[in-house]
């Protein structure tokens, strides 16, 4: 349940010649602002939870219930949104503010199906924001964002999620790398169309960083891992840490999002990541309101 009582300023803006607002721009600028007592209702209700949050931060971290508060790009909420009448979902609410704010994230959750246009929507949003992505991507171009999972069958679900996530933003050229039977040659084909994002298993992957040293990471600022905890059970530690590694020093994002925090991972995260925000959100709640979702969805078809 939203809070009723968020407070709402609309303010419209004035012609920069005469003062005045012109008919055609008297769209409502909604500014949210919310209180901490909100702020917890909110976290609440959605089973949201921030590890460490101390006394004398009084300032929440960011945390939203509607699309528009999110700092999203517009063509991004058509996307996730088009009907203009659902919110996020608890692990939207948190995952998408922090990541348009390019801050590093360990969030602790289901694998449920929001979890993934949760990490998409700021990962399009920094990318398509990039004064690289103006560019012409030439060949061999190295990408500027990285997702990384655990087979085969979360990769592919990855890049249609993303394939329909940025319908209408110019457009974004993403590569795949999650075949095992694909030769040297038919993964250096792959990585030369020059993509602005690679998704791939951590297999693959880690072969294209450290064997065949075909995967480039030198522009890549935003990497999102999905499932990390799965991959190092598996034994892809030397390979999450190659990639972890390799990324930039300078304007970097890391996103880890994981169902157990297992020591290794942590030490890690510990090493990588800076100054992260660790959150989890409530496995029973977050079913809740995805099956509440659809079959509001249902209703509406």
């Amino acid at each position: 349940m939203v809070p009723n009582n968020i407070n709402t300023q609309k303010r419209l803006r004035p012609d920069s010649a005469t003062g005045d607002v012109p008919p055609e721009k008297k769209k409502r600028v909604v500014v949210h602002t919310m209180s901490l007592l909100q702020w917890g209702i909110l976290c609440k209700d959605n089973g949201i939870k921030f590890k460490g949050l101390r006394a004398d931060r009084p300032r929440p971290e960011p945390i939203h219930h509607s699309w528009f508060a999110s700092g999203l790009r517009s063509e991004l909420i058509r996307a996730v949104d088009p009907t203009g009448d659902r919110g996020p979902l608890p692990m939207q609410m948190v995952a998408v503010p922090l990541g348009v704010q390019a801050r590093d994230l360990i969030a602790l959750c289901a694998p449920v199906s929001s979890k993934i246009s949760a990490y998409l929507l700021p990962m399009l949003q920094h990318i398509s924001q990039s004064e690289l992505f103006e560019r012409r991507r030439r060949v061999w171009s190295p990408p500027l964002a990285l997702v990384v999972v655990p087979n085969r069958d979360l990769a592919e679900k990855v890049v249609r999620v993303m394939k329909r996530l940025s319908h209408d933003l110019r457009h974004v050229m993403v590569s795949s790398i999650m075949d095992d039977g694909l030769s040297i040659k038919e993964h250096a084909l792959e990585l030369r169309r020059g993509s602005h994002v690679v998704v791939g298993t951590v297999g693959q992957l880690g072969k294209c960083l450290l064997e065949t040293r075909l995967l480039m990471m030198k522009e890549c600022g935003y990497l999102i891992m999905d499932e990390p905890d799965n991959m190092m059970r598996t034994g892809f530690d030397k390979e999450i840490e190659a990639i972890l590694k390799a990324m930039p020093r300078w304007r970097r994002t890391i996103h880890m999002y994981t169902e157990t925090m297992p020591m290794s991972l942590e030490r890690l995260a510990k090493k990588y990541l800076r100054g992260p925000i660790n959150v989890s959100v409530d496995k029973a709640v977050s079913m809740e309101k995805a099956l509440q979702r659809r079959a509001a969805e249902k209703v509406q078809k």
